[in-house]
């Protein structure tokens, strides 16, 4: 029998995303109120993309903000306050490289700056670093995620950049919406991708410049991302929680900004 102190100094070397949890944590955010802020906020990011570049940039710096700040309590990552700076401040680079220079060229100096910043972080931390190749690992992670929304901002405004950006959120809002139905997951991966091609598609019918059957591949794409975000993290224990739920909520819309990007370019050419 495995005496008490030593479980106690085994179990302090679990991640506590891993660690069993015995009280539910107060304030719980439900996979249904998930998918209602990851649904807004791809509507609203999609309606700022149809008006100013101000207003894309705005809403896209909240979707940085918002994922950066509960990334870190969702991976339980030892040092959740460094790693968020590091994975916000990536973000916030990138939207501030893309608006100066109109395009992704200075991706890779802002990605650099993450990956360092990140060291620096883990070398703060003191002598010992617990868990450090998994602190280095997501927080690497989250700045590099977050250096993927700033491809929202790339895209411009115009009829065919506001077409493709409001069928990616329109597929993200349905993918989010069914994830929350308390179905089996291999019946809510199968309604995700459906609902999202049907979403997808319903926006290529309504802008013909864009295209039912393109739409409709975008919308299947971005779909499966959102549903295989929401179906991984929805296991963690920490993701009911506030902040941790905001970013999972906020993760699909993040992520696919670099692949809206391209599908505008490839439209365009």
């Amino acid at each position: 029998m495995v005496p008490p102190v030593w479980k106690n100094r085994a179990m302090a070397s679990v991640p506590s995303a891993a660690r069993p949890t015995a009280d539910p944590a107060p304030h719980q955010v439900g996979a249904s109120r998930r998918a209602l802020v990851a649904a807004g906020l791809a509507l609203v990011l999609a309606v700022a993309t149809s008006t100013s570049p101000v207003a894309t940039v705005a809403v896209v710096t909240v979707a940085v903000v918002a994922f950066g700040l509960g990334w870190p309590t969702l991976l339980g990552l030892p040092s959740p306050r460094g790693s968020s700076g590091v994975v916000i401040a990536t973000g916030v680079l990138s939207i501030g490289a893309v608006v100066l220079a109109g395009s992704l060229v200075g991706l890779i100096a802002v990605i650099a700056f993450g990956v360092i910043a990140a060291f620096v972080h883990e070398m703060g931390r003191g002598q010992r670093r617990p868990l450090l190749v998994e602190s280095l690992a997501g927080t690497v992670t989250g700045a590099v995620a977050a250096v993927s929304a700033s491809g929202w901002v790339a895209i411009g405004t115009g009829v065919l950049p506001a077409a493709v950006a409001l069928a990616a959120a329109a597929a993200v809002g349905a993918a989010a919406l069914c994830v929350a139905l308390p179905v089996r997951v291999q019946v809510k991966g199968a309604l995700a991708i459906g609902a999202s091609a049907v979403a997808g598609g319903l926006v290529g019918v309504l802008e013909p410049t864009f295209g039912a059957v393109t739409a409709a591949a975008v919308g299947v794409g971005v779909g499966m991302v959102t549903a295989a975000i929401e179906v991984v993290f929805d296991r963690y224990p920490t993701s009911s929680r506030p902040f941790p739920s905001f970013a999972i909520a906020a993760l699909p819309v993040v992520v696919v900004g670099i692949p809206v990007y391209g599908v505008v370019q490839l439209l365009g050419t």
